[in-house]
């Protein structure tokens, strides 16, 4: 890439231009292998001369790395229409971030970069600070989008330059949203608790929920040879999964009497039910073919898998 880049130039400028580019050229390359001392120094060679104002945005791009975010707002300063404004947008954005700009004015800027990079990967530092600052706005469904524009894990990308200043001590995660029900779920996941709203398909970490007390109904007792890991109970009936003779079964408890729900494509670990308009609506946690699967069962729609792209969440239950 670098030598292409030398021969358009050397083709398009003069001589004296063309070994400023190659100055500029290596500066570029020192700064992408992360070498921002060799970079600042090829770079202090070529500051007052025709490249000054594209210098001075590679300047800002490494105070940026280094922390130094009002020498990082200075150099952009001297850039003009140099560079294009959409990188030079995200620098300031992220130079106002580390600086600790908040509110409206930090959304409104945070948007505009997003937008403008078009989402290209030097943006996604600026979604991750967006989702971020959507989530704690409350606009889960935008905050969403943008998590899984940049691949749905914003730690996995997020500059190390902005780690503290961009983030609180809540993480995220993004998973495909589930269309036409507006429920959130309590799973496990990387052996921590998170909160899923479905909707949009935002995940939080959070404290786990209270467990709601579960009393059978009255006339039914739990065999003494049944090993039951989920029981939830919606008005005076009960649901578990019976976990015997290494089969799975769900029970349905109704009346005092026992009823076994045949759920077809996954054996079911855990159950939480809900009232629903239509009866009771369970919230299933399993595996179907060896792989974990979370599914909603109704006795209207049968088991419908709720998609949790490579996440494998187990043990789901229902956030009143």
């Amino acid at each position: 890439m670098l030598v292409s880049f030398l021969i358009s130039s050397a083709l398009a400028t003069p001589s004296p231009m063309m070994e400023q580019r190659v100055i500029l050229a290596r500066a570029i390359d020192a700064f992408y292998r992360n070498d921002l001392t060799s970079s600042e120094i090829e770079l202090s060679t070529i500051r007052e001369g025709p490249l000054h104002a594209e210098v001075s945005f590679w300047y800002s791009e490494i105070h940026l790395r280094r922390g130094d975010f009002d020498e990082a707002l200075e150099s952009l300063r001297e850039v003009g229409d140099s560079v294009s404004p959409w990188k030079i947008a995200i620098v300031e954005v992220e130079a106002q971030v580390g600086r600790g700009l908040g509110g409206t004015e930090l959304g409104s800027a945070l948007e505009s970069a997003w937008v403008g990079g078009g989402g290209a990967s030097r943006s996604f530092g600026v979604g991750a600070c967006l989702a971020q600052y959507l989530v704690e706005a409350g606009n889960l469904s935008r905050a969403g989008e943008v998590l899984r524009e940049i691949g749905g894990n914003p730690e996995s990308i997020l500059p190390e330059w902005l780690r503290e200043a961009c983030r609180d001590s809540t993480n995220l995660l993004a998973v495909p949203p589930y269309d036409g029900l507006t429920a959130r779920a309590e799973v496990t996941l990387l052996g921590e608790r998170w909160s899923w709203d479905l909707e949009s398909g935002v995940l939080m970490t959070s404290e786990p929920q209270p467990e709601t007390p579960c009393t059978m109904p009255v006339g039914y007792t739990l065999p003494l040879d049944t090993l039951d890991l989920s029981i939830s109970c919606v008005g005076d009936e009960a649901w578990f999964v019976r976990h015997m003779g290494g089969d799975s079964t769900l029970v349905h408890v109704e009346g005092g009497q026992e009823y076994i729900i045949e759920i077809d494509g996954m054996v079911p670990s855990t159950v939480s039910a809900r009232p629903w308009v239509y009866g009771t609506q369970l919230l299933l946690g399993g595996v179907s073919e060896g792989v974990p699967l979370v599914a909603i069962w109704d006795s209207d729609n049968g088991l419908r898998a709720i998609p949790t792209g490579a996440w494998a969440l187990t043990s789901p239950k229902w956030i009143d």
